[in-house]
């Protein structure tokens, strides 16, 4: 479907699952219009207790921006297993649980020299131009460090000085924990190329 203006309506959801003493948290992004449902990150432990990892707003906060830019941006996000939008945030962790053992596989025969799923070639792009690698010094802590801050203030100016807050939602069809990220109070959010904001009332 094209979309008539360069905003997307969204909200983002942290989902937890938890199985025995493992537990697994998930950001997955909704588009609103379209009514999809797209996993951006996950990250687990086997602690036995769930915990939320402080900088789960600032990776929705950078899903919701990176979403923007798969959109909208004349640059290409490519990868190898491109992400397949679902009717809902439980099928969405299913078909990012299979991506995530399709790129464990890929990992593995590349490491032991074993060729590639036809699957995963058909990803990649034969037109665009070789990568030449060369060797380089590796950066120094301080130049890391300015990359790292100018980012955060990116991050900062997206957010536009609004209050980012998790709001629980109760649980999935299937039973996972479920919380959505408020702006302001709102559960939906427009985003756009320099900024998130309310929706109009």
């Amino acid at each position: 479907m094209k979309r008539e203006s360069k905003i997307i309506q969204m909200r983002a959801y942290r989902i937890t699952e938890s199985r025995g003493r493992k537990y697994s948290n998930w950001i997955v992004l909704e588009d609103v219009e379209r009514k999809v449902f797209m996993v951006s990150s996950s990250y687990g432990s086997s602690s036995g207790v769930p915990r939320h990892d402080p900088s789960d707003t600032r990776d929705a906060l950078i899903a919701l921006r990176e979403e923007w830019r798969r959109n909208f941006s004349p640059v290409p996000i490519d990868t190898l297993l491109p992400l397949e939008p679902a009717n809902s945030i439980d099928r969405a962790i299913v078909q990012a649980e299979i991506r995530i053992t399709k790129l464990w596989e890929l990992a593995r025969k590349l490491k032991t020299g074993r060729s590639v799923p036809e699957d995963i070639r058909k990803a990649s792009h034969p037109s665009d131009p070789p990568i030449i690698v060369t060797h380089s010094e590796p950066r120094s802590d301080q130049e890391l460090e300015r990359k790292l801050q100018r980012f955060e203030k990116v991050l900062t100016d997206y957010q536009g000085g609004k209050q980012l807050r998790w709001k629980s939602k109760g649980r999935t069809p299937a039973g996972r924990t479920r919380a959505v990220l408020t702006l302001d109070g709102s559960e939906e959010m427009l985003v756009g190329e320099k900024s998130v904001e309310l929706p109009s009332k």
